[in-house]
């Protein structure tokens, strides 16, 4: 079963049991990609994946770290405690988590200068905050568990079946892998993985990051080439 499938697959009640735990009510579905997204009618998001894709290792990385961001002044939107005060609900086979919302509109093609600057800034500030972070205890509906740290070079390596398929991307791969076994420890940190427009919010005076489905441990270069990256 693709991952495509086994996110069509979610029951209805699952979707509406999920959000009261947080004593929410869904308003619309307004996204599906590693996660099922739904706005809420508070504003908050409630995000839903399935346990066979990421497990809650998976998901309490980006919960924890986002929350340690916040807690060291960056701009992020951050998860909230469910009724019972877990951060991650399970409801069957289904991982259950619900994100402050932000007011205002995603960064688009048209970012003007001032967006653009106040866009690096939040890179910025994400990346002062990480400095020092190590992951704590996440406190989910089954016990607390310890976040997954995931690194680059572990994704790097996983990828090579998919760049064998395109001689000039298996060049490319070849000439940087020696490069990311060498970079020093020390000029790591966590990073946002996924920094592009889509998961940027723009409230009309600042720039908000949202989307922590996918900490990396990387150099920070990573972000600043997600973020240049077509794939918007």
């Amino acid at each position: 079963m693709t991952w495509a499938q086994t996110l069509a697959d979610v029951p209805t009640d699952t979707v509406a049991r999920a959000a009261s735990l947080w004593r929410e009510t869904v308003l619309e579905r307004v996204g599906s990609s590693a996660n099922l997204v739904y706005r809420l009618v508070s504003g908050n998001y409630l995000r839903l994946t399935h346990s066979n894709l990421r497990d809650v290792t998976a998901v309490a990385a980006g919960v924890d770290w986002a929350r340690w961001l916040e807690m060291h002044g960056a701009n992020v939107s951050v998860a909230l405690e469910s009724m019972s005060g877990c951060l991650i609900e399970r409801i069957g086979d289904w991982l259950a988590t619900v994100w402050r919302g932000v007011d205002g509109q995603s960064l688009g093609d048209t970012i003007n200068d001032a967006q653009l600057e106040l866009w690096g800034a939040a890179a910025g500030l994400t990346h002062k905050a990480s400095a020092g972070y190590e992951p704590r205890a996440v406190m989910t509906s089954s016990g607390a568990v310890l976040p997954e740290r995931f690194e680059l070079l572990t994704f790097w390596r996983n990828i090579e079946p998919v760049v064998r398929k395109d001689t000039e991307l298996l060049e490319a791969y070849r000439r940087l892998t020696p490069w990311l076994e060498t970079l020093p420890s020390d000029e790591l940190l966590t990073c946002h993985g996924d920094f592009r427009p889509a998961n940027a919010i723009w409230d009309g005076s600042s720039v908000w990051i949202i989307d922590f489905d996918e900490p990396v441990l990387a150099c920070l270069e990573y972000d600043v080439a997600r973020a240049m990256s077509r794939d918007q």
